[in-house]
């Protein structure tokens, strides 16, 4: 996606775009009346492009501040009180939460920003609101540049160098200063570079960062820093003062790690694609911010980037409503599909009719006595035969089975009545006898059952028996049973229910004074359940 990029600095406004991975040549506006003028043009030419604008200003302050660990609108409550205190009289301030102390009560580490002069907005923002230019945000160029560090060797302590472009009639460039503790922007210094030797400039860069080292010790930045974690200097410069800063670095920053890299060696790592004479800081900032999808605002107001909210609430509506109309036509494509398919098989179907028509026709013809006219009463006739046919099954096998799973158990478990039947599901088998079914259940399962009815039928078996001479030990009764029903469990295809146990805890626990009665027997009740598939035979 296209992205136009404002770059301001104290001395002027750039514009340029980002397409792709090809960062456009700059577009400069002066700051005075003409540059306005050229710049109210230049908005005029594309009204619906969004605007990302990046500072680059020495008048945005730092300060870096601890609150109570709290969550959602508290937390935004306490950071609102605090920027006001800090910065009463700004209009653009900023504050964000970069993590939690490690010590004492574990607070929030707070990092909030100000513009002490809006001035230097008003001009140039007062035409992108009259045109109503989508403005999607105002940036601080130090913070973003957050976003190369994972391009940058990582320390714990970081000190990024850049140049930046000429801060005025008398310098060359600016030198960019950014302080980060844990990847997180602490502060951030900006100076005037007008040194064109390659001595004297490393001179100059070299005092300015032990200047910045010196302040970061005096003000206890570094009062956690362990000394295996010295503070990384990590200086972007061109091929021309690269070797010079080589050999000075080494002796001018000792106790500090030095990184020197050369600008185009970052410009391939990223990926940037631009024809430019020197590289600063913004350029790569920028290529970073275009590339991603989302990037937070950080000073406009929401009367100034109102627009770029229509603009992207009517996308949304209109990626929904593409959204939903590629669903109505994907559902009406499977719908005809499906018709298309119900239309065939229907065909099929009426070409069979007409086929089996034909035949009954010729079979008239052949023999004309045949009640070709009840056919339905012969489908009928056959399909009764096939379910009697099905039904003819001999108890045998089952009460072999029986017989052996008894013969395993002691004499005293005897059978006193055996019943055996046959029905389409397990419910109507044995329905008369079932204590432990309500008429509700019996219904819920024929229901569940029907299903499979067309398929298969069910052989059922209903045990009544009793164990003999326990001597009022119910346990052991209990115990013999669990056996028998363990053992008639083993049997393949065979499903076992308790209709009645032996013995009932619910009723051993309402004891009662004097001699038990009935005592040398215990008395249960099993069903046991096969699943027979019907005979299928070829037509």
């Amino acid at each position: 996606m296209n992205k136009r990029i404002l770059y301001q600095s104290d001395n002027e406004l750039l514009a340029f775009s980002v397409k792709g991975k090809t960062l456009t040549s700059a577009q400069p506006f002066p700051i005075n009346d003409k540059g306005e003028a050229q710049f109210a043009r230049y908005l005029s030419q594309d009204v619906k492009t969004p605007i990302y604008w990046l500072l680059d200003t020495t008048q945005e302050e730092y300060q870096i501040a601890l609150l109570p660990h709290v969550w959602g609108k508290d937390q935004l409550e306490l950071m609102n009180h605090k920027k006001k205190r800090l910065f009463e009289n700004a209009i653009y301030t900023y504050a964000i939460i970069q993590g939690r102390d490690s010590q004492g009560r574990r607070d929030d580490l707070g990092l909030f920003m100000a513009l002490n002069n809006p001035n230097l907005l008003q001009p140039w923002l007062n035409l992108i609101v009259t045109l109503k230019i989508p403005l999607a945000g105002i940036y601080s160029l130090p913070l973003l540049s957050e976003n190369l560090l994972k391009y940058l060797p990582k320390a714990p302590y970081t000190l990024l160098v850049a140049h930046t472009p000429p801060m005025g009639t008398h310098s060359t460039a600016g030198l960019r200063q950014s302080f980060f503790f844990r990847q997180k922007l602490q502060l951030s210094r900006l100076v005037p570079l007008d040194i064109q030797n390659p001595q004297q400039y490393t001179d100059y860069v070299l005092r300015q960062i032990s200047t910045t080292h010196r302040y970061l010790e005096n003000t206890r930045r570094l009062s956690q820093m362990e000394q295996s974690s010295p503070l990384s200097v990590v200086i972007l410069t061109n091929i021309n003062f690269l070797n010079t800063l080589k050999q000075r670095s080494g002796e001018s920053l000792a106790g500090l790690t030095v990184h020197l890299i050369e600008s185009h060696q970052l410009t391939q790592q990223l990926g940037l694609q631009i024809e430019a004479p020197t590289l600063y800081l913004y350029h790569w900032v920028a290529y970073a911010l275009a590339r991603r999808w989302y990037t937070k605002n950080h000073y406009a107001k929401p009367k100034e980037n109102r627009y770029f909210f229509y603009q992207q609430l009517r996308l949304s509506v209109y990626l929904g409503s593409l959204s939903l109309i590629s669903s109505a036509a994907i559902a009406s494509w499977m719908i005809v599909e499906k018709a298309m398919v119900i239309k065939q098989q229907g065909q099929t179907i009426q070409d069979k009719i007409h086929n089996r028509q034909a035949e009954l026709d010729s079979l008239k013809s052949r023999i004309p006595q045949l009640p070709l006219d009840n056919i339905v009463l012969i489908r009928n006739v056959v399909d009764v035969g096939s379910y009697i046919k099905a039904h003819h099954i001999s108890p045998q096998a089952t009460w072999e089975k029986l017989s052996q799973s008894l013969n395993r158990h002691p004499t005293n478990l005897v059978l006193e009545r055996l019943e055996w039947g046959i029905g389409e599901t397990k419910a109507e088998i044995f329905q008369s006898y079932s204590l432990s079914v309500t008429l509700t259940d019996t219904e819920s399962a024929n229901q569940t059952e029907l299903a499979d009815s067309t398929a298969y039928f069910w052989e059922g078996m209903k045990i009544h028996g009793r164990i003999d001479h326990i001597q009022d030990n119910l346990h052991q009764a209990a115990v013999m049973f669990r056996k028998f029903i363990d053992d008639l469990k083993q049997t393949d295809s065979w499903q076992v229910e308790e209709q009645r146990s032996p013995y009932d805890p619910n009723q051993a626990l309402q004891g009662h004074i004097g001699p038990r009665l009935d005592t040398d027997e215990a008395t249960f009740v099993i069903d046991i359940f096969i699943k027979h598939p019907y005979v299928k035979t070829s037509s």
